[in-house]
């Protein structure tokens, strides 16, 4: 990805960091922008992000005490936590963090009924210069969520957990979808 670095393409030291900030958003929005979790304390988080964007700011993006982890069965699971940390070593992290999740254009979502459909779409969608990020845990069927992130030119993909779009884009005209259109849509 272009701008920023996560923990799921190099190893980023963030000990010494503390909170800085929060953000209010969709635990879909920052998978698209940063990819899937990395590894969590298994108490107190349930999910985190280590960002490293490229002129040096070191961020983290968390929940903090409101998921099954620290709450058991009355926490939140994580796709409906809303309420996201972050933290750093400078403030300058929470507006970097904001400006990537404030700069999501929701291009459509594409319906998957089974596994051996979700490989053959992510091939698809790689060639078409997409990231995709999908957790491992899935039910089918189930909604492919597109992105584009004009500042940085990425394409990214992953599971719809809320309803974000109503624009569906079938199988059959993935490739022939006219997706530089449909960008330029997302922008206006």
């Amino acid at each position: 990805m272009n701008g920023y670095k996560t923990h799921n393409d190099k190893e980023i030291e963030c000990c010494g960091s503390s909170l800085m900030g929060e953000i209010d958003c969709k635990y879909t929005d920052i998978l698209l922008s940063f990819g899937l979790t990395g590894d969590t304390d298994g108490y107190k988080v349930d999910a985190e992000w280590t960002i490293l964007f490229n002129d040096g700011v070191i961020a983290t993006l968390y929940n903090w005490k409101d998921g099954k982890n620290y709450n058991g069965s009355l926490g939140f699971d994580v796709e409906d936590i809303y309420d996201w940390h972050i933290g750093g070593f400078k403030k300058e992290s929470v507006d970097k963090i904001t400006e990537v999740i404030e700069d999501i254009k929701y291009l459509g979502y594409i319906k998957i009924i089974n596994s051996k459909e979700l490989t053959k779409t992510k091939k698809q969608l790689i060639k078409l210069g997409f990231y995709c990020a999908f957790p491992r845990y899935r039910r089918y069927p189930l909604e492919l969520v597109l992105a584009y992130f004009p500042k940085y030119k990425n394409r990214s993909c992953t599971i719809m957990y809320n309803d974000v779009t109503n624009k569906e884009i079938t199988q059959e005209n993935l490739f022939s979808f006219d997706f530089d259109s449909l960008l330029f849509e997302a922008l206006l």
